[in-house]
């Protein structure tokens, strides 16, 4: 695996565990066993890895590369 995705895996998922923990621990007044339970948990589980390491991953992977002068 390339350092690109292994530094997009890394940042994405950190923000998915974060956004997931967030948004469990502190938004919802449901505790986390129920939450598990439900299939709109791993959902926003999946789309916040998704989208993390896809989007979030790729557009810090160019922020990067910019600040460090290459390309």
């Amino acid at each position: 695996m390339n350092k690109r995705w292994k530094y997009q895996i890394m940042t994405g998922g950190f923000w998915a565990i974060f956004m997931i923990v967030l948004s469990t621990f502190f938004v919802e007044n449901t505790p986390f066993q129920e939450q598990m339970k439900t299939q709109l948990f791993w959902i926003k589980l999946i789309s916040y890895f998704a989208f993390g390491i896809f989007v979030l991953g790729y557009v810090s992977w160019k922020a990067k590369l910019k600040r460090e002068g290459i390309k």
